[in-house]
């Protein structure tokens, strides 16, 4: 026993534009034969109507009958009216489908001329700052900081302290030759001046 259920009766909805079109096509020639041979037959009927100003009466040709006036193309029950609102709603779906095909390929060209556009704008920015030279930093401008960069200062004429350590008198005079040293030298932070004299003791 088959678990799979076939009905052949379903109707799958047709996806490919080209039968969409074909089949819009032959409902609106469908359409334009039933108005023409409607249009035809009111015109006969309206022909036959006698004229009250000529009193004619009505003739018809041999052989017509009433029964060979009628459409035979119509299908019991359906109107023309039916018709009609039928193929001007299929009209309408048509042409809102390809009004959004149309819009979406308007919008789809928008956006790429907007994506080649930036990627222009990017290219010339990138060609730019790589052709740009890069400025030189200029030099850190010297503050003076009353400091002395001790590993350039030079200790020639130094004052020499040659006296025995425990002797007052030539060690007041050294310090006063460092003093008299540092103001020729510049050096008047306390911190550069023990640094210095550590080294010349």
């Amino acid at each position: 026993m088959s678990t799979r259920r076939t009905n052949p009766g379903i109707n799958v909805p047709i996806t490919d534009p080209k039968a969409i079109l074909c089949a819009a096509r032959a409902e609106q020639h469908c359409v334009q034969r039933t108005a023409a041979h409607q249009a035809a037959e009111t015109e006969a009927q309206e022909a036959s109507q006698p004229n009250p100003n000529l009193n004619i009466p009505p003739t018809t040709p041999a052989g017509l009958t009433s029964a060979s006036r009628t459409p035979s193309v119509d299908p019991p029950g359906r109107t023309a009216h039916q018709d009609t609102a039928k193929a001007a709603a299929t009209r309408e779906a048509i042409r809102v489908m390809i009004a959004t095909q149309k819009a979406s390929i308007v919008q789809g060209q928008a956006d790429r001329e907007a994506s080649a556009l930036r990627m222009s704008r990017i290219e010339e920015a990138i060609l730019l700052l790589s052709m740009k030279a890069k400025p030189t930093p200029p030099p850190p401008a010297h503050k003076p900081s009353g400091r002395v960069d001790l590993q350039k200062f030079k200790t020639t004429n130094r004052p020499i302290f040659s006296g025995p350590f425990h002797a007052i008198e030539p060690f007041l005079n050294w310090v006063k030759a460092l003093e008299i040293f540092f103001l020729t030298k510049g050096i008047f932070h306390d911190t550069d001046k023990i640094a210095i004299i550590g080294s010349l003791i």
